[in-house]
């Protein structure tokens, strides 16, 4: 992605400082309807207003995105609340897990289910 960008940011240098080389005449701007008249180059008045283009497209993105940054911070704040109840819960779900007993002999018993033995065990049960 490095690459990326400097392959895309060199030449944009290079076509910003031959235009600045070239464009080096005086531009008189006239403030109207204040009573200020600005003598710069026309490089400096171009770059300028592209720069100042550059800013307001920021700021528009991002108050755009204010209502996705506001609702990622909702969620983390509700997910660090939860993991917070999960915290405090969590001694009293190992107070009051129920003591299993020891697991039975399962070797050759079928597992029972709402329908019957499943279809391989059927052929088992069949045979004896």
């Amino acid at each position: 992605m490095r690459l990326l960008g400097r392959i895309v940011l060199w030449p944009i240098i290079a076509v910003a400082v031959v235009f600045a080389v070239v464009n080096r005449a005086p531009l008189a701007l006239n403030l109207w309807p204040l009573p200020f008249t600005i003598t710069l180059p026309v490089f400096v008045a171009l770059l300028f207003t592209l720069a100042l283009g550059i800013v307001i497209g920021g700021v528009a993105v991002w108050t755009r995105g204010a209502r996705r940054r506001r609702e990622a911070r909702a969620e983390t704040r509700r997910i660090a609340a939860l993991e917070a109840a999960l915290e405090r819960a969590q001694p009293t779900m190992e107070a009051t897990r129920p003591v299993l007993a020891p697991p039975r002999e399962t070797r050759g018993l079928v597992p029972a289910t709402a329908g019957g033995a499943p279809p391989r065990y059927r052929a088992m049960l069949d045979d004896e």
